[in-house]
């Protein structure tokens, strides 16, 4: 790591005022070294608090521009159930793996955090995984199943595909 990302590091761990902290996030996404991705994923910790929204924004940005490498510690932080950041995981890991992604998605469909389950089965369906359509059809319409659960499982797209493949 050069002298300049270092005090970029250093700024963004040190500082507690959101402007400089997502300046710090904004130059080090323009590097998009994926190095940084462990710099990055720190930065989600403070979800919690409103002002900090614009640099999780930033470094989830950030996260998905890294591509496969972030997949590695993603994974990690999807299985460590005491950590908070595990809601973010579906996102990266599907714009970090793309359709590679939906067997580790197809099990966070079921996780007992409802934001991670949620998140999963929305990725699933940006990613128009169609090997995956069964299972989600089965949480929508499962009546034990939290009903935001199963309004992200039952989106139009998902249903209208599973419909059109019957038929052909």
């Amino acid at each position: 790591m050069d002298e300049e990302t270092e005090a970029l590091v250093t700024m963004l761990r040190a500082s507690r005022r959101p402007s400089i902290r997502l300046e710090a996030v904004r130059r080090l996404a323009e590097l998009r070294d994926p190095e940084l991705a462990p710099v990055l994923l720190e930065c989600l910790r403070d979800a919690d608090e409103p002002r900090n929204v614009p640099v999780i924004t930033a470094a989830l940005a950030a996260l998905q521009h890294l591509g496969p490498p972030v997949a590695v510690p993603a994974l990690a932080l999807l299985a460590d159930r005491s950590d908070r950041r595990r809601v973010f995981m579906p996102l990266l890991l599907a714009s970090a793996l793309g359709p590679n992604a939906v067997p580790s998605l197809l099990a966070a469909v079921g996780d007992e955090d409802l934001d991670v389950a949620i998140n999963a089965a929305t990725q699933i369906g940006q990613l128009r995984a169609a090997e995956a359509f069964p299972q989600l059809l089965a949480v929508a319409e499962n009546p034990k199943a939290p009903s935001a659960l199963r309004g992200a499982s039952r989106s139009e797209e998902h249903t209208s595909e599973l419909q059109s493949r019957q038929y052909l």
